[in-house]
């Protein structure tokens, strides 16, 4: 996965994010990690957490 350098942080990130807030129904803890290792394993480094 692509990755972008953010200058001022000197941070590399990938260029996807993956949003963390669910929609409708949570799903279940498991899917939850099989789906971040899944995003970890194609490259991605951003992950959003933000509650709203």
């Amino acid at each position: 996965m692509k990755q972008i350098f953010l200058k001022k942080t000197g941070v590399n990130v990938s260029a996807l994010c993956l949003g963390c807030m669910f929609f409708g129904t949570p799903i279940p803890e498991e899917t939850a990690y099989q789906l971040a290792d899944h995003y970890f394993e194609a490259g991605g480094r951003l992950f959003d957490t933000a509650n709203n």
